[in-house]
Formats: structure tokens, sequence, C-alpha cells
């Protein structure tokens, strides 16, 4: 999905500092503001409940779509590629507002009768579906 939008989690160091961790935000907003479709971004460490100096968040903000030549995978491919330069975080971009940056899920349904398991796999796709913000490939 292209929302124009998407952000990034990372953890630093287990033993960073605060002022590593600092470190750490601007070096992936450097990379980030590198990329012509980014508008804005805000950063922040150790937001949430369980936040510590270690986890740094980046929102990044893309201009429209109608405006861009490539979509918002395309522009996250080349994120992926621009963090793996920076030395000891481990990045994840995720949806606005994941603060643990789950990914989707995968459901297999298993058994012999090939014929029922299809049943099964039709009414639990149909079931998912209804689950808003959820949607399916297969």
């Amino acid at each position: 999905m292209d929302r124009a939008e998407f952000q990034i989690n990372f953890k630093s160091a287990p033993d960073a500092s605060l002022a590593e961790t600092r470190g750490r935000v601007e070096a992936v907003l450097a990379e980030i503001r590198k990329i012509r479709e980014v508008r804005r971004t805000f950063a922040t460490i150790g937001a949430g409940d369980a936040g510590t100096v270690r986890d740094g968040m980046v929102y990044v903000k893309l201009s429209e779509k109608k405006e861009r030549k490539r979509g918002q995978d395309g522009i996250q491919k080349e994120v992926r590629e621009r963090l793996g330069t920076i030395p000891a975080i481990v990045p994840a971009i995720v949806e606005v507002g994941r603060v643990t940056g789950e990914k989707p899920f995968t459901v297999a349904v298993r058994g012999e009768d090939i014929g029922l398991l299809k049943g099964y796999a039709a009414a639990l796709k149909q079931e998912i579906r209804k689950i808003p913000g959820s949607s399916t490939s297969r």
C-alpha cells in the first residue's frame, strides 16, 4: 500500500548511550533526506512505555503519490539499502503507528482431504478479509 508515509524503528547496540543513539538517529536522517521524494521527517528516541535510550524511531512523510514516479515500495527499498550502510543499528520499516515492527502473519491450512482443506481455506480467507486493516495475498 502506498500511504506516502512510513516509519523506521531501530535498536542501537545493547550498551549504547543516549548520545550514541542520537548519533545513529542523525545518520538515519542524513541518509533519508537524500531521497528526493522525502518531504518531512520526525525522530524520537526512547518513545513509548517500553522505550529505552537504544530505541530510535523516524517518521518519514513522502510527496503525494501523484507527484512521484515511483511507489512507496521502491522508495522503501532504497531506504533499506541506505540504512544498511549505518553501523550498529537493527532497523525495521513499518506502518506508521506500529511500535514493535510487527510483520504480516501467515496461516497454513493442512490435512489429508484437499477438497475439505480448500473449503476451510476459502472460509478462513473470507473471515480474515473482514478484519479492518488486514489483507490477503493468496
